[in-house]
């Protein structure tokens, strides 16, 4: 971005003065930063919020990492069909109540939170399986083969199941995620 910054954007391959043939740009964007200090103030929208806000865990900056993979898996699908709304797709803050349950079932089931240590001490009750489509719990397939099916590539799913892990004290951080080298664009 730096090159477009100095030079302006020119649409043609440096390789090629033919204008016939458009340069082909891929863009990964990321914003891995904290906007608020942790454990305070109004959260995001019901779709980005992790599974330790639901449960009224303590948070910190891993939440950011839940929220921008849910962005980025948002970005995955719209790479397919635009026009598809996401699993996850809502950008509403408030949520009634109803909404807030329908996102905590779709949490505990398709990132199976009964079996991970975090959450063994939360209270499932008001929570059921039912009604929540490609959990590891219901009788289709995982969001992850799912997204295979859609032709998102195999190694962008790795990825985001990678940086997916409900467990804030195993999420990957920042760091960890840039070292991967991902993100790197060549």
């Amino acid at each position: 971005m730096e090159n477009v910054l100095l030079n302006e954007f020119q649409d043609a391959d440096p390789a090629s003065d033919d204008v016939a043939m458009p340069l082909r740009i891929n863009v990964k964007l990321a914003d891995l930063g904290s906007v608020m200090a942790p454990d305070r103030g109004e959260v995001i929208s019901i779709t980005y919020r992790s599974p330790e806000i639901y449960f009224g865990k303590a948070w910190t900056s891993a939440i950011d990492i839940w929220a921008w993979r849910i962005a980025y898996f948002h970005l995955l699908q719209a790479q397919i069909d635009f026009n598809f709304p996401g699993i996850y797709d809502s950008v509403s803050k408030g949520g009634t109540l109803e909404q807030k349950a329908e996102m905590i079932r779709a949490c505990q089931c398709h990132f199976d939170l009964h079996s991970v240590e975090y959450f063994q001490d939360c209270d499932y009750s008001a929570v059921h399986d039912h009604g929540v489509r490609g959990g590891l719990n219901s009788s289709e397939e995982h969001w992850t083969d799912r997204l295979v099916a859609l032709g998102i590539p195999e190694y962008d799913v790795v990825f985001l199941y990678a940086v997916l892990q409900p467990d804030p004290t195993k999420r990957m951080t920042v760091d960890q995620i840039l070292d991967t080298g991902y993100l790197d664009v060549y």
